[in-house]
């Protein structure tokens, strides 16, 4: 009898702990070493509220300005109201009628593999005039075709182009559809700038102008004004040099020097530049833009 009481209270035993083994555990029944992450919200700033905008139909484009068309541009040299004429106290030669050696630019040639070195014998010019700093093609190239050049302290600055509109100096375009040039050479200590130059399809450069002694004035503490200006010849020379440098490689060279050095497709013409548009001014002492030359050239294309 003792036997069978033993046997069922150790069956209702086992059984029961069987049953409480598939209880689901609670929060309370977690071992001690054990960690209850609660997964409550983490509070966030209040957000702006963003309006869309709606998507544009099509992309915007700017109205093209005035001075983009060279139609707009008056035929010839049309003079800025500051600029200063002294023409008459400047004796600027007129362009080279051969233009061949001017394909050459006016500084030492040392290269042997530079077909200007085996020339310099010939060089008009003479020594050295001018070193090269650098330039840019396709100046001015957003659509307004309008950007700031600065002009620096003892440099020569060039532009050439189908059109230029250069605040201080005027605007200029070819009347027999040729390119036009200005060269600005500074006598000054003082950089200056162009501020809102128009480049129609052309470029700009800059560099050294070695000797400038010659160009002098005086200043005058009394009227506050600067006076006796003296504007050497051979600084003019340096500039007429340059200039003609310029107008040999705005024509169309097929068997020049250097076939390279051409600057095609800045003529409204289909052979290019027959004939170029040229202004010659220096930047003086007070800042202001004195004219010593302009004129139209016309001539042959520079060969061998």
């Amino acid at each position: 009898m003792k036997k069978i009481l033993f046997t069922i209270v150790l069956l209702f035993t086992l059984t029961g702990c069987n049953l409480f083994s598939k209880t689901p555990l609670n929060a309370t029944s977690v071992p001690p070493t054990q960690v209850v992450v609660q997964n409550t919200p983490i509070p966030q700033a209040a957000q702006p509220t963003v309006t869309p905008t709606k998507a544009p139909t099509s992309i915007p484009t700017l109205a093209p300005t005035a001075a983009q068309p060279v139609d707009a541009f008056k035929p010839g040299f049309v003079r800025d109201p500051k600029l200063v004429d002294i023409t008459s106290k400047v004796d600027l030669r007129a362009p080279a009628s051969d233009l061949t050696l001017y394909q050459c630019f006016p500084s030492d040639h040392t290269d042997p593999k530079d077909p200007c070195t085996a020339l310099k014998a010939k060089f008009p010019w003479g020594k050295p005039r001018a070193g090269y700093n650098f330039g840019y093609n396709d100046a001015c190239r957003d659509q307004s075709r309008s950007c700031n050049v600065q002009i620096g302290t003892w440099k020569w600055v060039v532009f050439t182009g189908e059109a230029l509109d250069l605040p201080g100096i005027g605007s200029l375009r070819d009347p027999d559809g040729g390119a036009v040039q200005v060269l600005i050479v500074n006598t000054w200590e003082m950089p200056g700038e162009i501020v809102g130059g128009t480049i129609l399809h052309g470029f700009w450069a800059t560099g050294d102008v070695w000797n400038m002694s010659d160009m002098t004035t005086k200043w005058n503490e009394t009227t506050k004004s600067y006076e006796n200006d003296k504007y050497g010849s051979y600084t003019t020379e340096t500039a007429a040099t340059l200039r003609d440098h310029y107008l040999a490689r705005q024509t169309h060279v097929t068997d020049g020097i250097d076939p390279n050095m051409s600057f095609r497709g800045q003529c409204s013409l289909a052979d290019n530049c027959k004939t170029i548009t040229w202004v010659t001014v220096l930047r003086w002492y007070d800042g202001s833009f004195r004219l010593i030359g302009s004129g139209q050239w016309v001539g042959v294309n520079p060969t061998k």
